[in-house]
């Protein structure tokens, strides 16, 4: 929370966001942090034809035993 608020108030604009981030890991640095990476990666979502409902039953059954991971999954989809 340290970093995030002193990268929020060194870099208010939040559309500068490598600025934001370089702030952020400074000061995880500065406190005694070791950062291996600081390298952005890049995440692509896409459906094929698989709809919200059936997302849920896939995760019914990847989560099986995980009562309240499945419910996190479950309301996440449904909003």
């Amino acid at each position: 929370m340290l970093a995030q608020l002193a990268a929020n108030k060194k870099v208010p604009d939040k559309t500068h966001v490598i600025d934001w981030y370089n702030a952020y890991f400074d000061v995880l640095e500065n406190i005694g942090w070791v950062i291996q990476d600081r390298r952005f990666s890049s995440y692509k979502e896409h459906a094929d034809g698989l709809e919200a409902h059936e997302a849920i039953k896939v995760a019914t059954v990847l989560l099986g035993p995980a009562p309240t991971a499945l419910a996190l999954v479950v309301s996440t989809l449904e909003e």
